[in-house]
């Protein structure tokens, strides 16, 4: 890590003590001048300077001993690192690892593509669309047959099966209550009286509704007449017995029988015409082709089966897809991120070692800079005890040592040459 921060707390400490140590001085500076100690003769540093210059350079050497951890820090575990670097990292090998990382890239991609082709064969393999599938082929190819050979792809009707078969029901259930009351006058519990009334109306609309299709498509199917023979001596049996019944039910309300005699026809007819009008509403609803009628109804019932499972498959085949380009976007972005990496790495590495160089040099500078500013403090305190000393002397004279130059406390730093191939120095 580049140190960006090069100043030291010890520079406060030192500065504490510096004004401490200018107190001490101006306190016996007073006392020894009080005494004219030193003596005017002396030519010797006094004690107490001597005392100075040795607490100084202990604070020096605690300095000292702070910048050399600093700067052996950098030096070792950040300068010799980066130039080790530096000189292993070449043009030719970064082409090599630039060739490498394509490859890489390419190899990488080719077996996520693989993968993708195996995933969307087993969505397609899957037993549920490959059945689906194949029974659907089969029969679209079936209903196309069956098409050519009728010359259409639509059913002939004019109402739809559903509504034709509503109506039928309608037309039956509204003579529920009449019914209801015939049976009923015959004593019948209510629930079997329900059940007869029903079966009576239900048959009707049903046998209406087979006779239309056997009417329609008897062509193609002959034992249909017969059918609808049966049918029909089946719907005049019941009609004739309902008007009957109904007879009955307004004999047994008081009516003389012989003024019902028009209204038992009226009922006979009455159930005739409501067959007929079902038979007639049931051929509209059929298709005269019992085989294309057939055949168009399990083509497209499976074919909406297919659309929907084929929807499904074609989404997992959507979201394989998605998946695989978004994984091919990713090999693709960390290739370009690792060649670029690559291609810049020889100046990202001397512009690394270039701020190792100055962060040391500015570090180196800074000690630099604080010895020569502790020999300054060393100078301005024994200079405060000769100023306060001289002051309260009574014979005013100033000992010979004082005109000698003072001492300086040893340096460390100055020597030291910064690591910049362009010395400031």
């Amino acid at each position: 890590m580049v140190t960006k921060n090069f100043k030291s707390p010890i520079e406060d400490i030192l500065e504490k003590e510096h004004k401490d140590i200018l107190q001490e001085c101006k306190v016996h500076g007073e006392e020894d001048g009080n005494r004219n100690m030193p003596s005017k003769d002396d030519d010797e540093i006094a004690p107490f300077e001597k005392g100075l210059l040795a607490r100084y350079q202990s604070l020096q050497n605690r300095l000292i001993i702070e910048g050399r951890q600093r700067l052996d820090n950098i030096h070792d575990n950040e300068y010799k690192t980066a130039v080790s670097l530096s000189n292993s990292v070449t043009i030719g090998k970064v082409d090599n690892d630039l060739i490498s990382v394509e490859a890489d890239k390419n190899t990488k991609i080719r077996e996520a593509s693989d993968k993708h082709d195996d995933k969307k064969k087993d969505i397609y393999n899957d037993p549920s669309w490959r059945t689906i599938s194949n029974d659907f082929t089969a029969l679209q190819q079936r209903f196309q047959d069956i098409s050519k050979k009728h010359g259409r792809e639509e059913l002939h009707i004019s109402i739809h099966p559903y509504w034709a078969i509503a109506i039928i029901i309608l037309i039956g259930f509204a003579e529920i209550p009449i019914n209801y009351q015939v049976f009923v006058s015959f004593r019948e519990t209510p629930l079997l009286t329900l059940i007869m009334s029903f079966v009576l109306v239900i048959s009707l609309p049903l046998l209406a509704h087979s006779s239309g299709k056997f009417l329609r498509q008897g062509k193609e199917k002959h034992t249909y007449y017969y059918l609808l023979a049966i049918s029909v001596t089946l719907v005049v049996a019941i009609s004739w017995m309902t008007a009957e019944l109904r007879k009955q039910y307004l004999v047994a309300k008081g009516i003389p029988i012989q003024d019902l005699q028009k209204d038992f026809f009226t009922f006979f007819i009455i159930g005739i015409i409501l067959y007929f009008v079902g038979l007639i509403i049931s051929y509209f609803a059929h298709d005269e082709s019992i085989e294309f009628t057939e055949v168009y109804k399990r083509f497209h019932t499976l074919k909406k089966e297919h659309r929907a499972i084929e929807s499904q498959t074609h989404q997992l085949v959507r979201d394989e897809t998605e998946r695989y380009m978004n994984q091919k976007e990713q090999i693709i972005d960390r290739y370009n991120a690792e060649k670029q990496a690559l291609s810049t790495k020889i100046d990202d590495l001397n512009q690394r070692l270039n701020d190792i160089i100055s962060s040391y040099d500015m570090v180196l500078n800074y000690y630099k800079g604080l010895e020569l500013k502790m020999n300054n403090y060393c100078n301005e305190a024994i200079q405060k005890y000769r100023y306060t000393n001289h002051k309260y002397r009574t014979n005013h004279a100033q000992p010979i040592s004082w005109k000698k130059t003072i001492p300086t406390i040893e340096y460390s730093f100055q020597d030291m040459n910064e690591l910049s191939p362009n010395p400031s120095k």
